[in-house]
């Protein structure tokens, strides 16, 4: 496997498999997805998944989205981060 660090556009990368985190940002009882990005173009390919509530966020959980709509890579990987407030890089 080859692994790259790109600070490119994350649409127009051509790749096998772009991963974007997908964090919680409801409160405690409420469940509210979103995907740490600015990029328009990601927000609009995983906005169905989202709101059909298939993608929860909880820590670790894989969401694998197959030829995304307006970007070059072949799959998007959403991947689940847990609550945002407890959220870190490392």
């Amino acid at each position: 496997m080859k692994t790259n660090l790109s600070f490119a556009n994350p649409a127009e990368v051509q790749t096998e498999c772009l991963v974007v985190v997908a964090l919680d940002r409801g409160d405690k009882d409420k469940t509210e997805v979103s995907v740490e990005t600015n990029q328009s173009e990601i927000k609009d390919a995983v906005a169905d998944v989202i709101a059909s509530r298939e993608v929860t966020a909880k820590i670790f959980e894989p969401t694998l989205l197959h030829h995304p709509a307006k970007l070059k890579a072949k799959r998007l990987l959403l991947l689940g981060g847990g609550k945002a407030k407890n959220f870190s890089s490392f």
